[in-house]
């Protein structure tokens, strides 16, 4: 389904976008058909993620990239010196993730600039009583980066950064009584993310852990939060023993289901105010098939996306990751290689706004020409 076009004084309005069109980023040339690729964030007309080449049946290289809306615009983001690297979100041209040195087990939080020419070290070894062994930027908003250390016990804790390792400030909100935290998206005001006491929780911070909040919903045997924008937190609830794609606005009792009739699983992991993106899970023929699906923040109402992929691609599975503010959303598909599936990373886009202008210009022209006859 379409987004709806608005005509007010001569102006084409689009309230709001939906994507009408798919780009595989994925490079068929070479391995490509073997190869694996998938888009983990998505911001101001970059896309982020990871690519893995195929070299021989038991060896893959590949790592960190950064796309630009096409297959071919593709490039490395692996900072020469590590071991191994993974770029998790984007946002204004800088990317977060983490990145490992040669021969240590050890991961760093890590800050891309420059568009991914330089990078910045936000590794932190200890926060208030806390010893980390290893840190995990997750996500970038403006000047702010959250995530989560890893204490030498083994248990998280979530961290949140303005840019640079000296800024790092503990999430962890003890007065919940969590045994671990980590936060996983941020929009510059609100933080979200999950701890757990024996289970789950979904949990939502205003920049300070004093502030931290349980979204976990009473009837709820876990829940996490992925995606926080405009006022909305969204994420899984898992009740009656299925997981249920859930939308909160600033406390538990605001708890939204949004998990359609007849799914045996669903689930969102980004939005961005307007559109919540996700995966819905339904049985087909004794197999679990995951279509990429967005559900309007206000109507609530739910468009299958997977259905804009090229017909050959429909009879596999595909999820959306990540949403950015116009719109598009990023996300991967699964086709077959030789006898296993392969993912492959590919962006739902919407209309340039000159597209909507001259829809508009077209329905005034269309009015005009019915109001003559």
């Amino acid at each position: 389904m379409r987004g709806k076009v608005l005509v007010a004084c001569g102006v084409a309005l689009a309230t709001p976008a939906l994507p009408q069109s798919v780009t595989i980023l994925h490079d068929f040339s070479g391995n490509g058909s073997l190869d694996n690729s998938g888009v983990n964030g998505i911001s101001h007309g970059v896309q982020v993620g990871g690519y893995a080449e195929y070299v021989d049946p038991w060896t893959f290289t590949g790592g960190p990239v950064m796309w630009s809306g096409s297959a071919k615009s593709r490039v490395s983001l692996y900072p020469k010196g590590y071991d191994r690297a993974v770029v998790l979100g984007t946002n204004q041209g800088k990317h977060v993730g983490n990145v490992s040195l040669p021969g240590s087990p050890s991961r760093r939080a890590t800050l891309w600039t420059g568009n991914g020419t330089e990078i910045l070290d936000l590794h932190v070894a200890s926060l208030g009583a806390y010893e980390f062994q290893s840190t995990f930027a997750e996500a970038i908003w403006g000047d702010g980066q959250v995530g989560y250390g890893e204490t030498v016990g083994g248990q998280n804790r979530a961290i949140m950064w303005n840019g640079t390792s000296a800024s790092a400030e503990l999430l962890h909100p003890d007065h919940l009584g969590l045994s671990t935290s980590e936060a996983v998206a941020t929009d510059g005001s609100q933080q979200v993310g999950s701890g757990r006491i024996t289970n789950l929780r979904a949990l939502l911070w205003s920049g300070t852990a004093a502030s931290a909040v349980d979204l976990t919903p009473a009837n709820a045997t876990s829940a996490n939060a992925n995606g926080v924008a405009g006022g909305y937190q969204v994420g899984v609830a898992r009740i009656g023993g299925i997981n249920r794609a859930a939308v909160w606005s600033g406390t538990a009792a605001s708890f939204i289901d949004l998990h359609p009739e007849g799914a045996s699983a669903s689930k969102i992991v980004a939005t961005n105010g307007t559109w919540h993106v996700g995966s819905v899970t339904r049985n087909e023929d004794g197999l679990d098939f995951e279509h990429a699906v967005a559900w309007h923040s206000t109507t609530l109402e739910m468009f299958d996306l997977h259905t804009l992929l090229p017909e050959p691609y429909q009879m596999f599975p595909s999820w959306a990751t990540s949403i950015d503010e116009l719109g598009n959303i990023g996300g991967v598909f699964n086709s077959v290689g030789t006898s296993v599936y392969n993912s492959r990373a590919v962006i739902w886009t919407v209309p340039e706004p000159s597209t909507f202008i001259a829809l508009g210009v077209g329905a005034i022209a269309l009015l005009l020409s019915r109001r003559r006859r």
